[in-house]
């Protein structure tokens, strides 16, 4: 038998739960997954009643979503991973400096000098396919990001849930 210590219905047709019990702490429950234990609940009988979210705590969530997709997004384009970012970053400076030296020596540009041979047969070569990556990666990328940050700019203005949830849902991704 299960010692309840407290529980909160966590729907408001009271099928599901989350009780804390002296045996496991925090567990969830619900009539269709765990019916014994709630057949224990039930007699329990001391059941907080479900609390819908708060606007603010939806406005977070539906944020947080959004920041997910487009991340999502940007993945279509990009790896992701932050190791990966910096190595971006960097070859993305080498290429510029590269380009612009009037000299350069190949040793000086560690990265771009790893892919001879691989993206193209000469670094000079290497260093355009490079800088016109990023260039390409710096507009979808501002576009992602105009797509986020207006996104979530509707919802945090949003005065009620239907109209947070809508401002959500009808964001565009480039």
């Amino acid at each position: 038998m299960t010692t309840f210590i407290s529980a909160r219905f966590t729907d408001p047709n009271h099928v599901s739960a989350v009780a804390t019990t002296a045996e496991y702490g925090a567990v969830a429950l619900s009539i269709a997954d765990t019916p014994s234990e709630w057949q224990e609940l039930l007699l329990f009988g001391n059941i907080d009643d479900y609390q819908p979210p708060s606007l603010d705590a939806i406005k977070a969530d539906l944020c947080e979503a959004i920041d997910r997709a487009a991340e999502q997004e940007r993945r279509k384009y990009i790896t992701s991973g932050a190791g990966q970012a910096m190595t971006y970053v960097q070859k993305a400076d080498e290429a510029k400096r590269f380009l612009a030296a009037e000299d350069p020596v190949a040793a000086d540009y560690p990265l771009i000098a790893a892919e001879i041979g691989i993206t193209a047969p000469d670094i000079g070569e290497v260093a355009a396919i490079v800088a016109a990556a990023h260039q390409s990666w710096q507009q979808i990328g501002a576009a992602i990001e105009a797509a986020r940050l207006g996104t979530k700019k509707e919802i945090m203005a949003a005065t009620t849930e239907a109209v947070a949830r809508a401002a959500a849902a009808a964001v565009t991704w480039p």
